[in-house]
């Protein structure tokens, strides 16, 4: 359901938020309502005087629920629509301004340019080259903000990934040679280095004069099997996901089980720094490993997702860079079927977004909690989650949620429920109330609440 907060006497409050009907608009001055099944005026003044009725005979602060993320999320709109297809992965320019996205807007997979403005059409401008035929995924951007990456085959290869200019000229400039399947695309902080993955191995090769022997392996094959999500930057390192001990001829179904550090220029392929997990369960028969890392900003806390014990569930953890004890981030115990995918850290490293199942089995919603841990808030809006018509935010992997740069609002893709197309929400985060209940004042009856039919 959702709620629509409406108070008179000239203490009315604004909001600006979209559905899949349309957008809703409350000023101190004038309702205005856009293509949505909402009341009629007289059915209104109905609602109203009914409402008052009712809370007459309740205390003069009563406690009223909420849902979580009421008055705070957005649809992000771009031209063309997300009609054909849906937004596959994104990622946000290193101003806030701008997103590069794969979707589906009418021409197959290709990777767009746009704006984020509120409440109008963005448009959409293609930077991957013509005729590449469809791109899949690895997205990012250069620092400044003028360069984004797409992924498409080139050369016999399935996936190449090239650097392409952000304002659509589609001048493509190739950064990896591997004529397997390249993914997994990062950008070193200055610039000047690219990151990837490529057959279960890391590599880092310079931007500059990028070639089909300018790349470094970063790691060895016997202490790690590289996935997707599976490193993360730290300063002039990375750190990545591995085993804690070697195990010769490794592969996808070896559980990587602890984390290594080594100098991001190659230098120390050979010999990486051990970061050991002290509490991991090494004969967890599930067999579920380390999926997706990050650092927070300061460089202190390695952030995961994993399965530790031998429940065969995966979790969201912490743990020192020194290695140690990891911590459960999520408080109490949580269900059998919960089921968490990928998450993301804020800027300032003090909280963490993630997609899971928390609150209901086989719904996906995008929650956020304290990186010290605690209890999770809801921040998408499923008001219009419909069991027949799949998860409501997208479920499928890494890139599908982000903070903007200030780390105010978190942006996510969601069906909204209604078609199973992916589109783009922002979530204010500093606007998200807590996960209970809300005192209403009912003095002099200024505020009346009702629910809008869906």
């Amino acid at each position: 359901m959702r709620w629509l907060c409406i108070e008179h006497e000239h203490r009315s409050i604004s909001v600006l938020r979209s559905d899949k009907e349309g957008r809703v608009c409350v000023t101190p001055d004038f309702i205005h309502m856009r293509r949505g099944s909402y009341p009629e005026p007289e059915t209104m003044t109905k609602h109203f005087q009914l409402g008052a009725k009712l809370f007459a005979s309740l205390a003069a602060v009563s406690m009223l629920a909420i849902p979580a993320s009421a008055q705070t999320v957005e649809e992000i709109f771009f031209d063309p629509a997300v009609a054909a297809g849906d937004i596959d992965e994104f990622a946000i320019s290193p101003d806030g301004t701008q997103i590069v996205m794969v979707a589906d807007l009418g021409d197959g997979d290709q990777t767009y340019v746009a704006s984020l403005n509120s409440g109008v059409m963005n448009t959409a401008t293609l930077v991957s080259p013509a005729g590449v035929g469809d791109n899949d995924g690895g997205v990012a951007w250069t620092p400044d903000g003028l360069h984004v990456t797409a992924r498409y085959a080139a050369g016999g290869a399935t996936n190449e990934i090239f650097l392409v200019p952000a304002d659509g000229s589609q001048t493509a400039q190739q950064l990896t040679f591997t004529g397997n399947n390249a993914f997994d695309p990062q950008i070193s902080a200055d610039g000047n280095s690219f990151f990837y993955s490529d057959g279960g191995s890391l590599f880092v090769t310079p931007i500059a004069g990028a070639s089909a022997t300018s790349s470094i392996q970063l790691n060895a094959g016997d202490i790690s099997e590289i996935d997707t999500g599976s490193y993360a930057q730290v300063g002039s390192n990375i750190i990545f996901a591995g085993f804690s001990a070697p195990i010769p001829g490794a592969g996808n179904g070896d559980p990587e089980t602890a984390f290594y550090l080594t100098a991001a220029d190659g230098s120390t392929a050979a010999s990486p720094t051990l970061i050991s997990i002290d509490n991991f369960e090494t004969n967890n028969p599930g067999g579920s490993d380390i999926d997706f890392v990050d650092v927070t900003s300061d460089g202190q806390t390695i952030v995961f997702r994993g399965d530790l014990t031998t429940d065969d569930q995966d979790e969201l953890y912490s743990l020192s860079i020194n290695g140690g004890d990891a911590v459960s981030l999520i408080a109490g115990t949580l269900r059998d079927d919960f089921d968490l995918n990928y998450f993301t850290i804020s800027p300032d490293g003090s909280t963490i977004a993630f997609i899971g199942d928390y609150l209901t089995n086989g719904v996906a919603e995008a929650f956020v909690v304290p990186v010290t841990g605690g209890d999770p808030t809801l921040v998408s809006d499923s008001s219009f989650f419909d069991q027949e018509n799949g998860f409501d935010v997208d479920f499928g992997g890494v890139d599908t949620l982000q903070f903007s740069p200030d780390g105010n609002s978190l942006y996510y893709l969601s069906d909204s429920g209604d078609d199973g197309r992916f589109r783009l929400f922002r979530a204010s985060i500093n606007a998200v109330p807590e996960p209970t209940a809300l005192p209403l004042i009912l003095a002099a009856a200024s505020t009346i609440l009702f629910r809008r039919r869906k």
